[in-house]
């Protein structure tokens, strides 16, 4: 009955002497805390005591309880923040694909398992021991309402339980923040855009997704003086960059919805997996009308990972595969397959080769996906360790491999140019979202809605009258490439659009970013400055959009971004109907 007080008690005296950042303005409000905690934890005890009264119920719920508990603790310990039941809920399906289930598993290391092992057992032996029914259902009732009211007004920031409860809680049952311009919005219908042709040729049309592509190592160096990104920072020089460029999400398959569909990501869910739900006109529908042939290929083997194979056949693509690995050698597979499928620059050959065969004189929109550059970053095998021979951080792990998939990117150059294939297409370098590395102290992309967040590259390769004029002033975003797509290949009408083509635009739109986790947080870049709103306090901070980002305003700004919400709220709204 008292053993999650007691692991909550162990636990903020082991955090306030370790210094684990939980923020007290003084010793007093640390007792108050406590003390708050405590009352919370008996009575989150008793009230599973008089929910499972019999032994066999519930010493299973103890043991599991108290291991969850100390797993999230640690997850506090190594992350500085507090685990998101959203995150489990979302992406429960993962845990059954065993490359999805070694990257969350690989967030904490062995021995926090292991003590999480040791407490659990323990606990549940003890209890076992010495077991007594707790036969006051009154007791039962009042724990129940004191552990609601807690949950409801989250007044405790050191209690993991309460916080992961809370998070739990906020899933199921959001709170309601539309304002009085929501209605306005749903009945003005999906926004949408007119598109006007460039060009009456049909241009072949790559778009390149490179996984976990941050922005923040663009033009950098080691201390070394090695470039990190050289393959980027050449074609940032030579051909056609957009600086202020940003995926909608923090996720492969989110970022997927919002690239073709135009869409703001489901704050809950994904839209792979509520295909029946959600209006999918995207750009392969569009474009198969046009004449082209749409190939979407994916270096990861399993798709089905994430309903990828469904969501991109729903959308429209005509060819949806993985890498063909039985092209490769005996010597390519030894050498090449690693981390999360084939290294890139293998792949994109094959990718290439691919689409040449689809192709048949006909114009081919093609998407590739690339893995080599995967979390948890540190597959990279020590001969191709070039930045770092022997990293020791997580930080010199993601550089690594960032770097690495940067040099691959220069074998997809050179093989468009050796099949003839840079004289007629438009290819949209890119990534599907960004990944934090160290800034603001966080490697966890469920963590923060900083612009190591969100932004992320985008070049853009081809004939001179195919490249949009970039105004290097605005913001622009993965809700912009379907118009874009569209103007390239000769499309003329009215679309259901977030974002417009950079062909035309010629200032900011509305650009949600959700981080969907982490209490639920949406920025929305304004050019120097962003919005950053955060559900879990109703707060909205203005920050300066700079390397460091420092909070300039925060008195008006939920004022001021109650419209955007507003907009945002009902766009989600309304790509259900």
């Amino acid at each position: 009955m008292y053993t999650f007080f007691i692991i909550y008690f162990v636990h903020v005296i082991w955090a306030y002497l370790k210094g684990v950042n939980y923020t007290y303005p003084d010793f007093g409000t640390f007792i108050f805390h406590v003390v708050l905690g405590s009352i919370f934890t008996i009575s989150l005890g008793h009230f599973l005591k008089s929910l499972l009264p019999k032994k066999r119920l519930f010493i299973p719920v103890l043991f599991t309880g108290s291991l969850l508990l100390v797993i999230f603790i640690r997850y506090r310990y190594r992350f500085g923040s507090s685990a998101n039941l959203a995150v489990f809920f979302d992406n429960f399906e993962l845990l059954f694909n065993p490359e999805g289930m070694k990257t969350a598993s690989g967030k904490l290391k062995s021995k926090d398992y292991l003590i999480a092992l040791i407490v659990a057992t323990s606990a549940s032996s003890i209890t076992a021991f010495k077991y007594k029914v707790l036969k006051n259902k009154l007791i039962g009732l009042l724990s129940f309402s004191v552990v609601l009211s807690f949950i409801h007004l989250y007044p405790i920031q050191n209690s993991e339980t309460l916080s992961v409860s809370r998070t739990a809680y906020e899933y199921f049952f959001p709170r309601n923040f539309k304002g009085e311009n929501y209605q306005k919005y749903l009945k003005a219908g999906p926004k949408k855009v007119t598109i006007s042709p460039i060009t009456n040729e049909l241009p072949h049309l790559f778009l390149i997704l490179l996984e976990s592509y941050s922005h923040s190592y663009i033009g950098k160096k080691t201390l070394e003086g090695k470039e990190i990104t050289p393959t980027l920072n050449r074609l940032m020089r030579d051909h056609t960059y957009i600086p202020h460029y940003y995926s909608p999400t923090i996720q492969t398959v989110k970022a997927q919805y919002s690239i073709l569909c135009s869409k703001v990501p489901l704050i809950k869910g994904k839209a792979s997996y509520q295909l029946d739900k959600i209006r999918f006109n995207c750009a392969p529908k569009f474009l198969n009308k046009l004449g082209y042939e749409t190939f979407f290929y994916k270096s990861y083997q399993d798709m089905t990972f994430d309903n990828t194979d469904q969501f991109a056949k729903k959308i429209g693509f005509k060819h949806v595969e993985v890498a063909p690995l039985e092209r490769l050698t005996t010597e390519e597979k030894k050498t090449t397959l690693w981390g999360w499928g084939p290294q890139d620059d293998i792949s994109y050959k094959l990718f290439l080769d691919r689409s040449l065969e689809l192709s048949n004189n006909k114009p081919v929109f093609s998407v590739m996906t690339t893995v080599s550059h995967h979390m948890n970053f540190n597959k990279v095998p020590d001969r191709l360790k070039y930045l770092f021979p022997n990293p020791k951080s997580k930080t010199e792990n993601f550089q690594n491999s960032l770097h690495l998939s940067d040099l691959y990117l220069q074998t997809f150059l050179d093989e468009m140019k050796a099949r003839g294939l840079d004289q007629n297409s438009l290819i949209f370098i890119t990534a599907d979202h960004s990944y934090p590395s160290g800034e603001h102290g966080n490697h966890n992309s469920e963590l923060g809605a900083w612009e190591e967040n969100f932004r992320i590259p985008m070049v853009v390769l081809g004939p001179k009258y195919l490249l949009p004029k970039i105004n290097p002033e605005l913001v622009y975003s993965h809700y912009d490439l379907l118009p874009t797509i569209l103007s390239a290949a000769g499309y003329s009408g009215e679309i259901s659009s977030i974002g417009e083509s950079m062909y035309v635009k010629n200032e900011n739109s509305p650009t949600p970013l959700i981080q969907p986790y982490d209490g639920l947080k949406i920025r929305f870049p304004m050019g120097e400055t962003s919005y950053v709103w955060s559900a879990s306090a109703d707060k909205t901070n203005t920050i300066e959009t700079d390397p460091n980002e420092k909070i300039i305003d925060s008195k008006d700004g939920r004022k001021q971004v109650q419209n955007l919400l507003d907009f945002t709220f009902a766009e989600l709204e309304l790509s259900k109907n």
